[in-house]
Order: structure tokens, then sequence, then C-alpha cells
């Protein structure tokens, strides 16, 4: 079974006067990354590889979660995962090793989201309704999704399943109950 991850980037400033690409992170996004970060590590999760836009607020969204993680994955920066289409997103998923059986890639609006909801309109609709993904990927969410492929190569020929969606105002939401 593979595991992918599929999770935007946290808050990042708005109104700098910088580069789009090298915006940081806010203090409010800098807190969602170490909170899902300490949700995938409750979960067990830690991804065999991640692949990771090298936006600025990328790069900061998973070093934000890097402690979360037991093992310490290996990233890859890759410059054209910025604002990619659904299909350069799925191109790289493709390009993984055969050994990696979990994946986590980090990226933007809207290519991710709609990735995301193409993947999960392959599984049962009420699922990505119940889980929030059909309401929005809000920052720092991550859609997790299964799939019987051999390896990342093969999925688009096996279909991949949604299986959870977590986002920091959920993790908050739930909290409260």
């Amino acid at each position: 079974m593979l595991e992918l991850w599929l999770m935007r980037h946290a808050h990042s400033e708005a109104g700098r006067e910088v580069n789009d690409r090298e915006r940081p992170l806010s203090v409010r996004g800098e807190a969602s990354a170490a909170r899902m970060g300490a949700h995938f590590c409750d979960r067990g999760f830690s991804p065999a590889r991640i692949l990771c836009s090298s936006a600025a607020r990328a790069r900061d969204t998973c070093a934000g979660m890097g402690p979360g993680f037991s093992d310490h994955p290996h990233v890859d920066f890759e410059p054209n995962l910025y604002l990619a289409s659904p299909e350069t997103l799925l191109q790289e998923i493709e390009r993984a090793d055969r050994a990696v059986r979990s994946l986590l890639l980090v990226g933007h609006l809207p290519g991710l989201e709609d990735l995301a909801l193409a993947l999960a309109g392959q599984g049962p609709a009420q699922l990505a309704a119940q889980s929030g993904l059909a309401a929005g990927f809000e920052p720092a969410a991550v859609a997790c999704f299964e799939s019987d492929a051999e390896s990342f190569a093969a999925i688009r020929s096996h279909p991949a399943r949604l299986v959870g969606f977590a986002s920091p105002t959920r993790l908050a939401a739930e909290d409260i109950r």
C-alpha cells in the first residue's frame, strides 16, 4: 500500500516587499506547521520522502513540521512545484523512487487542491465532503490518499483513495470537544 500526503504550505506573510517565492511564514503559519508536524507524529506518520516547492513558505512549512517526524526523511526542494499544475505535481509524484512507500508533497494552490479533488473524485464523494476537503484546502491542510499501485510511477493506473484530511483549524475544533 502506498501513502500519498498532499499538503498546502502554512500561512505566509502578506504585503511584504519581497518576491512571492521568498515570502516567509507568518507567526500563525509557524504555529500551524508545528501543529501539523505534531499531528503526524501522534499518528506515527513519517514519510520516506518529501517533495517540497522551493518557495520560502513551503520550505519553512517543512522545517516547522520536521521535529514531528520520527525519522528524518529526505527532502527534495523542487523549483517546478512552485504554483504547479495538477499534471506537473502528478508527474513529480510518479518520478519517486520505486522503494518509496510514503510520500509527502508540500505545495501551493490551485494545483495542489485541484489534484487532491481529482484524486478524491475517484473515491466516495461523501468522504471528500465529510473530511472538509470539498470545503477548501486551507493553509497547512493535508489530504491523505492510499493506493494499491506497486510504485508511485503506476499511480494513474491504480486509483488513489482519500482516507483522511486534517487542517490546523479542524484539529483546533477537535481539541475543544
